[in-house]
């Protein structure tokens, strides 16, 4: 794509008179012009979702499931399809490779309920990928929830079921799809995403927006132009939401900083269990905008709330009902707060071990399990616990974390991860009659790199000297090594 071509479409995209449809149009007539669109009849093997689909999200397999049935039941009608858009893979080996990958990981993540990539990718979706999903999984056979359906899609089944030859031929050849040239995400690597989000804002098929996919596509916009307004206002183009400032507000303010994590983790907690979950203008205000104190901004604690949330099994129109504004103004009293500050300091801590680990917070397990705890937390907080998905009552911070830390190595005992723990080793003394082996043996519980608690205190074991324990206190402002007595110490 040459400079002009590059230059016309930042125009376009810049331009605050046009919507985003029409940005969208005159930008696809410009790449037109220049050879970088065309038409092709593509069987759904050669399709995977590109990694920025719905804001990063890609697709949820319960949504492709759901989607798809619903559109066996009233006809498939592949000229809804019509406008099915989606861009080469890329011609750079490096980015193709995190592009396949990206899906791979979508894929491990959705329990048997997504195909696996087939080998023969060549474009990737940025429209129509929950139906070409669907498609596949048919294909593939993929394990599903629906009730019409014994466990597992069968080809046969539907066909036999259903006896729609637009199916069928969507089945056996595929539709045309509208391409585009790799060239264009390596000119204008933002442009996917926009239209995508452009093509979301119309499409039939498309489900509603939630406010982790708008804070999603507010960081990625963030990230590209440092500007706040400008990217809850590039939301506007798309949604209807009323509440988009609060949503801004969260991403700018509680996102985790850097790389938004905390964003990008809710995104993938909010795929893996629950789907795709609106918590409502009410629930969501209250968790951003509740004053819990002066210690902290509380941006973990904010996210458990949103991961409790996102989780919920109770929905009333796509709204969660799991949590309510109520149990969010609780936390404002002073027997509530006490909790906070402690919920705090654990939740980073987790977040930051993992982030440093080898598999990267995002992992599918990794989000697993620090989702689980992040669950557990804000339901023990607002005292609801046995109330979500999970019937277990555990009943204390350090009971939620024993939970997290037998999992955890669990998951590093059968070799799914790599160690998480920042563990670091003795003084290397081998005499067996001296106060450090007694402590040794006294103390066996102790264990290097484990975390413990003490009051509202988190350290990490180190190691032990012939006179004390050597453990690192662990706090928001930073860390310290500190020298205490072994039996000050509780495990959490």
């Amino acid at each position: 794509m040459n400079a002009d071509a590059v230059k016309a479409i930042e125009f376009f995209r810049d331009d605050r008179s046009l919507g985003i449809q029409n940005k969208a149009r005159k930008m696809l007539e410009v790449l037109g012009k220049n050879g970088l669109v065309y038409e092709q009849e593509i069987h759904t093997s050669q399709l995977s979702v590109h990694p920025h689909n719905r804001s990063g999200g890609m697709v949820n397999a319960a949504d492709v499931h759901s989607r798809g049935c619903q559109a066996l039941k009233v006809g498939w009608a592949n000229e809804r399809l019509s406008e099915s858009w989606c861009i080469e893979l890329s011609i750079e080996k490096k980015t193709r490779d995190a592009q396949l990958k990206a899906m791979e990981m979508l894929v491990e993540g959705a329990d048997g309920k997504l195909a696996p990539l087939a080998g023969k990718e060549r474009w990737l979706t940025l429209s129509s990928s929950h139906m070409s999903q669907f498609v596949k999984s048919v294909h593939a056979g993929c394990q599903t929830e629906e009730e019409a359906f014994d466990k597992v899609f069968s080809a046969e089944h539907i066909m036999q079921e259903y006896q729609d030859p637009a199916f069928a031929k969507a089945l056996n050849v595929g539709w045309t799809w509208e391409c585009l040239a790799a060239t264009v995400e390596v000119e204008a690597p933002w442009f996917p995403a926009f239209l995508q989000a452009a093509l979301n804002s119309s499409n039939h098929i498309a489900g509603q927006v939630t406010e982790m996919e708008l804070a999603m596509s507010m960081a990625m916009n963030y990230a590209r132009t440092h500007n706040l307004e400008d990217s809850v206002e590039a939301c506007q183009s798309y949604s209807p939401l009323r509440y988009l400032d609060v949503v801004g507000e969260f991403v700018a303010h509680h996102g985790g900083g850097a790389g938004f994590p905390v964003i990008k983790l809710l995104s993938a907690i909010e795929t893996t269990f629950g789907g795709s979950m609106m918590l409502g203008e009410e629930l969501f205000t209250a968790i951003v905008k509740t004053d819990f104190g002066k210690e902290s901004s509380f941006p973990m604690v904010r996210c458990c709330f949103m991961a409790a949330a996102l989780s919920s099994a109770k929905q009333r129109d796509g709204i969660s009902r799991l949590l309510v504004r109520s149990d969010i103004d609780k936390m404002k009293s002073a027997a509530n707060k006490e909790n906070l500050l402690p919920t705090e300091k654990m939740a980073t801590l987790l977040l930051e071990d993992l982030q440093k680990s080898p598999k990267g917070l995002l992992h599918k397990d990794h989000v697993k399990l620090l989702g689980r705890f992040l669950i557990r937390t804000a339901l023990w907080l607002c005292r609801k616990e046995g109330k979500g998905r999970e019937a277990k009552v555990f009943g204390s911070l350090s009971e939620i974390h024993s939970a997290y830390q037998s999992e955890l190595d669990t998951l590093q005992r059968t070799g799914s991860l790599g160690d998480v723990s920042a563990a670091s080793g003795g003084d290397g003394d081998d005499e067996s009659n001296d106060a450090k082996t007694i402590a040794e043996v006294r103390f066996s519980w102790l264990k290097a790199g484990k975390m413990y608690q003490k009051k509202d205190h988190f350290y990490i074991f180190s190691h032990f000297t012939a006179t004390c324990g050597v453990f690192q206190e662990l706090n928001l402002a930073g860390d310290k090594t500190q020298m205490a007595r072994a039996q000050e110490f509780q495990g959490v």
